[in-house]
């Protein structure tokens, strides 16, 4: 009778060998040496499954081929390895799909998040399934709703980023929902936020780099442990770039390997996949995750004013207050996953020059022809020579964005907007001179030259 095993993790982001993604590199456990070039995402999902298919099996997985990234997670469950997250927020099962394991793992799935997973592949009767699932969301205490657009990360990369944190606000004043270890300079301390569920621990520690993950991790520890600690003083600045990624990823290193202690030698890997979901903002996190493989047969008063800018390398760690290890670690190095904030400039073509200068709304012309004078935003339009524009309107900050204008339309390409927005327009115009013209529509809005 031929078997198929078929092992699928479904978990939060980045697990499995290592394995790049531009210069983002996802690693198995936290032992993975680093360096400087490259960012660095581990989450416990890889652990729990590889524990999950150690235990059906009566053995540590091993393949006719060396392959580091297994040694390392069998050596992470060499001893009573622990799960670093409680039952509620994970779904981890094994069995053969004759005795109903999809079954039982859409129950589970459904009863904890409500969700229901469908196999991208054919499943065969004698197929064994190793499943995983992790979600875990983290709100914070209070919002951070503050916004600050257009910053550099790293000494000034040629990509500007959007950060949400806390402007400056009363000295006198302290927030008990954040509090600041072992400050050293602008450049070297830690931030923990406190949550609504009390057994979150996120920090926020730049740091300097070291060996590997674990040795971050010990680092960052030690610090918080040094009775070195107080409030976020209300003179304080926070900055912490808002981070969104969703990909799916291939791990090639163990497709096509053949476990060598299974008791069949035809067992191997066809297939290893995942999708992972991040997203940082001033809520909270947001993380979940997916991915499958195939086995078959063939305090201080008043302290003076600091800048907490999360602007250089730093590190994101996520644990639950109980347990000794983290589930997700994230080693930021580069912009790879930022709100990106870039001005797509272009030579302007000799009718575009004519539409550089100050731009402001003055008219609106009505579908029965009515005239209106236009002043309820008083917006003005930059349009610069470069193909950019600013965007200006009392009250609020300016808005930036691209600009191009080919056979009667204007094209705006807006930044620093939702995340989520389509960001670019298209005006039809008419009426165009010199110092007017008008956007076509039911209702016609007149510019003129300041």
């Amino acid at each position: 009778m031929q078997i198929k095993l078929i092992t699928l993790f479904l978990f939060l982001p980045f697990i499995g060998i290592s394995q790049h993604i531009g210069s983002v590199v996802i690693v198995p456990t936290t032992e993975t040496n680093l360096d400087s070039s490259s960012s660095y995402i581990y989450c416990a999902t890889m652990e729990i499954m590889w524990n999950e298919l150690n235990n059906y099996i009566g053995k540590k997985p091993k393949t006719a081929n060396k392959i580091s990234s297994i040694e390392l997670l069998n050596k992470v469950i060499s001893n009573k390895y622990q799960i670093p997250i409680e039952d509620k927020y994970v779904v981890v099962k094994t069995g053969f799909v004759k005795d109903s394991i999809l079954d039982k793992i859409n129950s589970e799935l459904d009863q904890k998040f409500n969700t229901h997973w469908n196999p991208s592949h054919n499943l065969n009767q004698n197929d064994l399934v190793a499943f995983s699932f992790l979600r875990k969301d983290v709100t914070f205490y209070h919002l951070l709703n503050d916004k600050f657009y257009n910053l550099p990360f790293n000494n000034g990369n040629s990509v500007n980023v959007d950060y949400f944190g806390i402007k400056e606000g009363n000295p006198e004043q302290s927030r008990t929902d954040i509090i600041v270890h072992d400050y050293k300079t602008s450049d070297d301390f830690i931030v923990q936020m406190k949550c609504r569920d009390s057994l979150d621990e996120i920090y926020f520690a730049k740091i300097p780099l070291q060996t590997s993950l674990a040795d971050a991790y010990q680092t960052v520890l030690k610090r918080i442990n040094t009775n070195n600690s107080e409030l976020f003083n209300g003179g304080d600045i926070l900055q912490i770039p808002f981070i969104k990624f969703d990909t799916t990823t291939n791990y090639s290193e163990i497709e096509g390997t053949t476990l060598k202690n299974s008791q069949n030698d035809r067992l191997a890997f066809q297939h290893v996949s995942q999708r992972i979901s991040f997203d940082l903002n001033q809520q909270g996190i947001k993380l979940e995750s997916s991915a499958h493989s195939y086995l078959e047969f063939s305090d201080a008063d008043n302290p003076p004013p600091r800048l907490l800018a999360f602007d250089k390398p730093f590190l994101i760690i996520m644990k639950r207050n109980q347990s000794d290890s983290p589930y997700f670690m994230y080693w930021v190095s580069g912009v790879e996953f930022m709100r990106s904030y870039i001005l797509e400039s272009h030579q302007l073509s000799e009718v575009e020059k004519t539409f550089v200068g100050r731009w402001k709304i003055t008219e609106k012309i009505l579908s029965d022809g009515r005239i209106e004078t236009y002043s309820e935003f008083d917006q003005v339009y930059d349009f610069k020579s470069d193909g950019t524009f600013d965007c200006h309107r009392p009250g609020y900050e300016i808005k930036k964005g691209s600009w191009s204008f080919s056979s009667n339309v204007l094209s705006l390409d807006w930044l620093n907007s939702n995340i989520e927005a389509d960001n670019k327009i298209e005006l039809k115009l008419i009426d165009c001179t010199s110092d007017k013209f008008t956007i076509d529509g039911k209702t016609k809005l007149v510019f003129r030259k300041e």
